[in-house]
């Protein structure tokens, strides 16, 4: 009859896997707020308190400048089923 268990060596590597990949997941979860705490202290106070900012990563809104005044680029639906940017 053949042997349906693992054998010792399989044992100790399937061992090491799990226990190396609990431990990353751990250090992930404790690193994560750093994570966060260092992309927020690159964003200024606008983007802070905008809700439809992206929460990870500092980014402004695109502009153009039109008979001297600066216009927010928006992304628009048509008709057609397209989207467009539009000032």
């Amino acid at each position: 009859m053949k042997d349906t268990y693992i054998n010792t060596k399989q044992r100790e590597l399937l061992n090491k896997i799990l226990v190396t990949g609990i431990a990353s997941f751990i250090l992930i979860v404790f690193i994560m707020p750093l994570g966060y705490m260092f992309t927020t202290g690159l964003k200024n106070t606008a983007q802070m308190n905008d809700p439809t900012a992206s929460p990870f990563w500092p980014q402004s809104p695109k502009t153009i400048e039109y008979e001297g005044e600066k216009l927010e680029v928006f992304q628009v639906p048509m008709p057609d089923g397209g989207v467009r940017e539009l000032a």
